[in-house]
């Protein structure tokens, strides 16, 4: 359930061109030149602007063929293949512009970006130290190799990348409070990430991610009513946010409104017909609400889904949905249904210690199903002889 939501961003300084150093009379001489390669580029970066990318990769182009060692055509036009999803090509654009200017310290930040978007975190993160090292003050360096020690799980260096990125540029973005918050959440220190989502929705009052994630972080912390207000808001400013309806639901299923909860899990079914959780939860609900029948076509469903899914990641799920569809069997006095559920989820239940107590629980359901079947066949046949 946690759903932690990492934003990430791209330097998005595309480079036009300003006044260069030169004499009147190279100037004079360049002009035409000059102002072709330049208008070409500064053309590239209006069209980028407006969403022209193939616009702009021309107008690139041009300005290339008429200065093969413009670097900063190179990058702008790295920027605009990325933008289409061409990740090789950006990623060579990036090289050539800094091969061609050694010193670029945005290329490298963006090259690494590029990196992280194909997932090679290890030669984002190198991207991003030369960037550092070479503008030890680019704020978005930091921020940007805190996401990919992040995305390798390493949340102390994430953290440590993020408040740095934070302390050169407080009002750098909202989003580096954001993920810190998140890495302080993958953490279990909840206070911290609710001082950081403060500060996010404080710099964007309409962050949504700031307020899911807020809400995760006092769901943690057992303060319900005010996970449910955090959920409330996110719904409020995105409707469609799975999630929010889901962990709402699981808020209203702890204080006890059972009607609430359902109607959080049947909206977030309703936008997701295949969203797995939500029909594992809901049945959870039902179980609970003693409706049964509701909750054994629930928890079939959701394993249904699960089996589609195919990841040995939902295995304990799928263990659960076994366990309390076969207690809800129990719950409509159909033991021999129960104890083949209960088997099933014996079998998958991961053999770890965290898991231990519910293997337990399970075996002393097993257990009891198992004696009321014979109980109920002992009394059928004593009510057959009478």
């Amino acid at each position: 359930m946690r759903n932690l939501a990492l934003m990430c961003v791209l330097a998005g300084c595309l480079l036009g061109c300003g006044g260069r150093a030169a004499t009147k009379q190279a100037q004079a001489e360049q002009r035409v030149a000059l102002m072709s390669e330049e208008a070409y580029n500064d053309s590239g970066v209006a069209r980028a602007n407006n969403g022209d990318y193939d616009g702009a990769i021309a107008a690139y182009n041009e300005a290339i063929r008429l200065k093969p060692d413009f670097a900063i055509a190179y990058y702008n036009r790295g920027g605009s293949y990325f933008a289409k999803d061409d990740h090789d090509q950006a990623i060579s654009d990036h090289t050539e512009a800094i091969r061609l200017k050694p010193d670029f310290a945005i290329a490298y930040n963006n090259r690494g970006y590029v990196y992280f978007n194909k997932g090679d975190h290890d030669q984002a993160i190198a991207d991003y130290n030369e960037a550092i090292r070479l503008n030890p003050n680019i704020a978005m360096a930091y921020y940007n190799r805190g996401n990919s020690y992040s995305a390798k799980g390493d949340h102390d260096q994430a953290i440590a990348d993020y408040t740095k990125a934070i302390r050169l540029k407080p009002d750098f973005v909202a989003a580096a409070y954001l993920n810190r918050g998140a890495m302080y959440n993958e953490k279990d220190d909840y206070d911290s990430a609710i001082l950081d989502f403060n500060e996010a929705i404080r710099l964007n009052p309409k962050y949504v991610e700031a307020y899911n994630n807020r809400g995760y972080a006092y769901l943690a912390k057992d303060e319900y009513d005010k996970a449910i207000s955090d959920y409330t808001e996110t719904i409020r400013l995105k409707p469609d946010f799975l999630m929010a309806y889901l962990n709402r639901g699981a808020m209203y299923n702890e204080k006890g409104d059972y009607d609430s909860a359902i109607s959080d899990f049947n909206e977030a079914i309703r936008l997701n017909p295949k969203f797995v959780e939500a029909y594992h939860n809901r049945g959870y609900v039902h179980l609970a609400k003693g409706e049964y029948d509701k909750a054994i076509s629930d928890y079939t469903d959701a394993l249904e889904l699960y089996l589609e899914l195919g990841s040995k990641d939902t295995n304990v799920f799928i263990a659960y949905a076994y366990k309390n569809r076969g207690l809800a069997c129990m719950g409509k006095i159909e033991y021999d249904k129960a104890i083949v559920d209960f088997e099933t989820a014996l079998r998958i239940f991961p053999n770890t210690e965290e898991e231990q107590e519910n293997i337990a629980e399970v075996k002393k359901d097993l257990e009891e199903a198992r004696k009321k079947l014979e109980e109920t066949k002992k009394q059928n046949k004593t009510d057959g002889r009478k």
